[in-house]
């Protein structure tokens, strides 16, 4: 890899690091707390793209290779097996799609 190439990539994945992080400060932030957001799947989901993309913007900084393909196709395969949940499963203060209004438009409520 090429070091603008590298250069590039570390910023992006500093990126999603940190709006892994805003995301999950800012819920917190809510009527929920930190432990009581942990069993949602989507907050899950969210920490393991941090921790993997933290992890490559390390190794790339060291100079190193990416991180195993192992390793992303496995937090690939996690964050796109979302299991259904029922109804109202969504964290606190989080937008939820309700049912199909009058006009048959659909509408989201706060949950």
């Amino acid at each position: 890899m090429t070091l603008r190439r590298r250069s590039v990539a570390v910023v992006l994945r500093l990126t999603i690091v940190i709006s892994v992080l805003a995301g999950v400060v800012l819920t917190a932030l809510g009527p929920a707390t930190v432990t009581g957001l942990l069993p949602y799947f989507s907050i899950q989901s969210n920490l393991a793209v941090g921790l993997v993309a933290g992890y490559a913007v390390w190794r790339a900084r060291r100079g190193r290779p990416d991180p195993p393909d192992g390793l992303t196709g496995a937090v690939t395969l996690y964050t796109g097996s979302a299991p259904p949940g029922p109804a109202g499963s969504a964290p606190p203060g989080a937008v939820a799609p309700t049912a199909e209004g009058a006009e048959g438009t659909r509408s989201a409520e706060v949950v």
